[in-house]
């Protein structure tokens, strides 16, 4: 399975600290249910076993983390594209500066 998907706010920008607890923020919250809205249109169905996931991540300008992209995106994921995380058992994560900004991400069985 693949799909095309806008580029997420940064973990700096999804997640925020309150009284001493990590939430989500306007940013994040929104996000993921665009996300999640994507995956259902496109009629994803979370898969079974371990799963690995490719990510590709094509920036806008030249600065940012790719680290930073990977945990909107996988928090977003869960429950559609697979139902728990602990079923991930590959990550592969690619950069470019190349072709129209956003996120890809293909997910498959193990």
């Amino acid at each position: 399975m693949r799909i095309d998907l806008p580029t997420p706010p940064t973990v700096n920008h999804a997640y925020a600290v309150v009284r001493g607890r990590k939430i989500l923020s306007k940013a994040g919250r929104d996000y993921k249910a665009d996300v999640a809205t994507r995956l259902l249109l496109a009629r994803w169905r979370p898969l079974g076993g371990e799963v690995v996931w490719s990510l590709w991540w094509r920036r806008d300008r030249k600065s940012g983390d790719i680290s930073n992209r990977i945990k909107l995106v996988e928090d977003a994921m869960k429950g559609i594209a697979w139902a728990d995380d602990a079923q991930v058992v590959e990550l592969h994560a690619y950069r470019s500066d190349e072709g129209e900004p956003g996120i890809t991400v293909e997910v498959l069985p193990a």
